[in-house]
């Protein structure tokens, strides 16, 4: 409680603070399953994960420590908390991972707690993805896709100043927590293909030696151009109710990556590995 009390006060003013809300789990949730869920916070880029049972219209458990009286009502009010409702809180200063591992903490509740209809199809798009994502370990910058993704045009002013509040035209269509299909509006102007490459760390000879190609056929005319492709494996897999997406593709791999038909990768012969040019070092 002590190490969750300080994140938590470190993380007040610059942090990131997600709350899911089981309702009527309180009495569903054992402390073995607490334990179980917060390792798969952490495994996720989590922090923490606290957790909260509501009785007697008082916060009971680990949260209730955390907070003081002021701050528990404010959060009944917010969460909207009744009776043997459950509380699972986390945080961190980096909103993309307190955003992902508690995302994963959503599918894990709803894998051990809902009644979920496998019958029932629920789509949708996910749009303005950002453009770059900054790694705090490294002080750099990557794209969130791939780096000739279109930035949204009112966002272009802050590609000098602050790279993490562009937004790209990027998007993915979802069906039931799957990915279905992914793609995008490409950049066609020769200039700004460069800035993006300069913007993950591309010095002017690696953009040269990498992709002068590519920005050489800018000089002939690039028209606006996008896309998008679909998984039709996704799409089997989901329609025949599989639970992985080994059940739906012809030579699926095994757990150590081997093909079961024709035990591929197995040993090359001398000459196939002259023919590609490789060469195998003990």
């Amino acid at each position: 409680a002590n190490n969750e009390s300080d994140l938590l006060k470190g993380m007040s003013q610059n942090g990131t603070f997600k709350a899911i809300v089981g309702k009527g789990l309180a009495n569903d949730v054992s402390r073995k399953d607490i334990d179980a869920l917060t390792m798969e916070v952490k495994k996720n880029g989590g922090s923490f994960l606290t957790y909260a049972k509501i009785s007697e219209n008082a916060l009971t458990g680990g949260l209730s420590k955390l907070v003081s009286e002021e701050e528990s009502s404010k959060l009944f009010d917010k969460l909207k908390l009744e009776e043997n409702d459950l509380v699972l809180l986390s945080a961190h200063n980096s909103w993309e991972r307190v955003c992902k591992s508690m995302g994963a903490l959503r599918n894990e509740l709803a894998k051990r707690f809902a009644n979920v209809d496998n019958n029932e199809f629920d789509m949708l798009w996910v749009v303005d993805f950002p453009l770059f994502e900054y790694d705090e370990e490294t002080k750099t910058y990557s794209s969130t896709h791939h780096p000739f993704t279109r930035p949204y045009e009112e966002d272009i002013k802050y590609l000098d100043s602050d790279p993490s509040k562009v937004r790209a035209h990027h998007y993915d269509l979802v069906m039931n927590g799957y990915e279905l299909g992914s793609g995008s509006l490409r950049i066609y102007n020769e200039e700004m293909q460069k800035k993006v490459f300069k913007i993950i760390g591309l010095s002017d000879e690696e953009i040269e030696n990498k992709f002068g190609f590519f920005i050489n056929a800018f000089k002939y005319g690039t028209p606006p151009h996008g896309g998008v492709a679909f998984g039709l494996d996704r799409i089997a897999l989901i329609l025949t109710g599989s639970e992985t997406i080994r059940d739906v593709i012809a030579f699926p791999k095994n757990a150590s990556a081997v093909c079961p038909m024709s035990e591929a990768p197995s040993f090359a012969s001398k000459k196939q590995l002259e023919e590609l040019h490789l060469k195998i070092e003990e």
